[in-house]
Order: structure tokens, then sequence, then C-alpha cells
């Protein structure tokens, strides 16, 4: 998701800025080499798009495995995530291999543009509009709603969790509830900054598509500009969400700019009461008081592992 991003703003920004100065879709390069820039911005532009959607639900899959089942064994190895990082690429530029066709540069008043047409071959209206829909249901909603559930099934779980170890002691649950609290404001971040960014963008094409005349005013294509803009944010924010709740990220992020090694997990201090008897000898008394100790933290470790959700 990182690449994906990275590979968004290193094409998107520099467009912008271009079309910003000029004119929309103005080219500024003509030949073989502007024909395959025509074509591969937008390619990258989107497909990373895309990745970055799919990296969501793969890690919102990979939290609801480890929270919702924690003893269930972790299939998902080195291998496994190559294969799935190699396939979140490969949807991606299967659902936008029409790019190749559509996106062309044609000459109007002696300029170049880079446009967007399924001419001649298809109605343009018709198949631009089947596509969008397309996308919009793969890549939005389905997402969308993948997510909605399987986050919505991990702050049931983390409640659940919470009630649990209810009878621990007092440094096991405020370590519970801090971990708690970090991982329902990552969820929520996620979905809403998801929601929010490409909600707009989707409810725009489709009033562009079914309600708006061929030739909206010029009130809705400033709407619709500042939608697509809002949309391409998502893949800005990302970064800034995950390292804002994620403790795991910002150690990381800290010792590789700071030279300091990741902290390690903290393990949870517990307390047990031992209860001595008249007749027992020091050395007696010692032995089963370690024994008792050792199982109460052995049992809080189980615990402590099991619902483990420090992001």
């Amino acid at each position: 998701m990182a690449f994906s991003d990275f590979l968004f703003a290193v094409t998107v920004v520099p467009r912008r800025i271009t079309e910003i100065l000029s004119s929309p879709q103005e080219w500024h390069m003509g030949g073989l080499l502007g024909e395959v820039l025509c074509k591969t911005t937008y390619i990258i532009q989107d497909v990373s798009t895309a990745v970055s959607i799919q990296s969501l639900v793969i890690i919102a899959v990979d939290r609801f495995r480890s929270i919702v089942f924690p003893l269930k064994p972790y299939f998902i190895t080195t291998s496994i995530r190559a294969i799935l990082l190699f396939l979140t690429w490969v949807v991606a530029f299967g659902f936008h291999t029409p790019y190749i066709y559509t996106w062309r540069l044609v000459l109007q008043n002696n300029q170049t543009f880079c446009i967007y047409s399924w001419a001649p071959f298809y109605k343009q209206e018709t198949v631009t509009r089947t596509y969008f829909l397309v996308l919009s249901c793969f890549l939005f909603f389905i997402p969308t709603v993948t997510m909605i559930c399987l986050y919505c099934a991990i702050i049931v779980r983390l409640r659940q969790g919470q009630n649990t170890v209810i009878n621990y002691s007092s440094n096991l649950r405020n370590s519970w509830n801090r971990r708690n609290r970090n991982v329902l404001n990552t969820v929520i971040a996620v979905v809403v900054v998801f929601i929010l960014s490409w909600l707009p963008f989707n409810i725009v094409v489709y009033l562009f598509f079914f309600s708006w005349d061929s030739r909206p005013s010029c009130i809705a294509r400033t709407i619709a500009s500042y939608t697509v803009i809002l949309a391409h944010t998502n893949n800005a924010l990302n970064p800034y969400v995950i390292f804002a709740f994620s403790t795991n990220y910002r150690d990381g992020l800290r010792a590789l700019f700071c030279h300091q090694k990741v902290r390690p997990r903290q393990t949870v201090r517990t307390e047990a009461k031992v209860v001595s008897g008249t007749d027992w000898t020091k050395n007696d008394q010692k032995s089963r008081c370690l024994q008792r100790i050792t199982a109460s933290q052995e049992q809080n470790k189980v615990l402590y592992d099991c619902y483990d959700t420090r992001l």
C-alpha cells in the first residue's frame, strides 16, 4: 500500500499542477513518447488507487482473523503475503486494462490533449457508464461493506474480551483498555476516511450519468473537480491514519530516523495474593508463593496473547 500511494503521488501531483497552470487534459508532449505517457500516467494513477483499496481490505481481514480467531493457526506466511501482494496488482491492472485503449492523444486547434474515449468501436456514453458501474461496485461498495462488517465484528469481539478481563489485575485491565481504544480508534479512522474520501466522488459521477444533463453547469463541474481531489486525498491520508493510531508503526518510524531499537512488547505484571499458614516453614512458604505467582502469570499471559490487539 505504501508503494502504491507513492506511485499515485508521483503520477497525479505533476499532472494536476500542469493542468492548473495550462488547461484540463492538455498534454505538452506528442509523438510515441507522449502517447505512452498519456496511457501509463492514468493507468498507474488508478491502478495504485485500486491496490490501496485492496490493501485496506486485506488489512481488515488480517485484523479480523487475529482478534476474532486468535487461537487458530496463522496460515499467512511470507510467501503467501508475497502472493497476495502480487495479486492485488494483477487484479488492479485487470480492472484498468481498458485504459490501454481508451486514453489517447488527439490534436485540437494545434494543441495536444490526452482524452478518454471509447470511439470508434464502442458507444461512448453507454460503455463509460457500464464500466464505471463495474469499478464502483468492485472497488468501492464491496470493499466498503466488507470493511464495515469485519470491523463491526472486531468491535464486538473487543467488547466481549473487555468483559473477560474484569476479574484480572488492574495492570492487565489498564493495558487491555489502552489496546482496546487504540484498535477502535484505528478501525473508525480507516473506515471514516475511506468513505468520506470516495463517497462524494461516486455520488457526483452517478448524478452525471443518471440525473444531470449531458452538459452540466459550471457549478456542477466545479463540485465534480473538488470531489476528485477529495477522492485522491485518501491515498495521502492513509499513512497519517496508520501512524496516528498504530504504536508499532510509530515505533518503527522512530527507530528508522532516530537509530533506536523498536520497543519490545511489554509484559503485564500481575498481582497475586498468597495465603500463608502457621505451620509452614520459610522454605515451603517461598516455594508455594512462587508457584502461585507463576500460575497466575501464566494464566494472564494466555489471556494477553489471545487478545493481543496492539497494532
